[in-house]
């Protein structure tokens, strides 16, 4: 199903490929800071399913060594056309162990069957250097306002919560040390948007301290969250 149709649906063509917008690095800027501080230098960082580009031009902005990965050869058509490092596979056996020193993931685990995740967080933490971090991002399995978005793609398969990410931590060997919503910075695509954000933040961070004291005292879940992002880290 990866493919012109797929692509142009989603909007990952035309001359919006692989532009990172103030908002898209507003983004980025606060999730990358789940990483902790920064100290590799050069970073180097793989990308799986780049989509339109957005993080690969991101990272390639902060001077990062980025190499992209999908399944859709017209995307890595694109990107390389961009100048990106780019290759069309579908698991991560071309990388070396070792190599990465963050690998992330927007909007990827959905699409991997259940019986196939462990061995993809496995893979991914084989091609990370001790002390390397992979982020991935996924429709929020814990709470009805992440089916939307789950259930708005015919080509998402899994849904993941809280539970499930733990459990494959622990399977792939790698520890969980972050696990929240999206970040949401209050920079938006519209004034409307901006505004949404700051009238409703302080509302969903009551609904969502309010349902955990009631049911999930000793393992917070982030209902208000569409999206949740998850940090895992190679031990040394």
């Amino acid at each position: 199903m990866y493919g012109d149709e797929y692509r142009d649906w989603k909007g990952w063509s035309g001359d919006l490929f692989g532009v990172v917008t103030p908002v898209d690095e507003a983004y980025f800027n606060a999730e990358v800071k789940k990483f902790g501080p920064l100290t590799a230098s050069p970073i180097r960082v793989l990308e799986i399913g780049f989509g339109n580009g957005a993080f690969l031009a991101y990272a390639t902005k902060r001077g990062w060594d980025v190499v992209g990965t999908e399944l859709d050869p017209g995307l890595v058509s694109a990107a390389t056309a961009r100048g990106f490092s780019a290759f069309t596979v579908g698991d991560l056996s071309r990388f070396d162990s070792n190599s990465f020193d963050f690998v992330v993931a927007f909007d990827v685990l959905e699409h991997i069957d259940r019986t196939a995740l462990e061995q993809f967080v496995t893979d991914v933490g084989r091609v990370l250097v001790p002390g390397g971090r992979f982020l991935a991002r996924f429709p929020n399995g814990d709470s009805p306002v992440g089916m939307p978005h789950q259930n708005g793609d015919l080509t998402h398969v899994t849904a993941i919560g809280r539970f499930a990410v733990l459990q494959l931590g622990y399977a792939a060997q790698l520890e969980v040390v972050s696990l929240s919503g999206m970040a949401a910075p209050l920079r938006a695509n519209s004034l409307i948007r901006t505004t949404h954000r700051v009238i409703t933040g302080p509302l969903k961070y009551l609904i969502n301290l309010t349902k955990n004291v009631l049911y999930f005292p000793a393992t917070p879940v982030d209902f208000v969250s569409v999206n949740l992002v998850a940090v895992f880290l190679k031990p040394t």
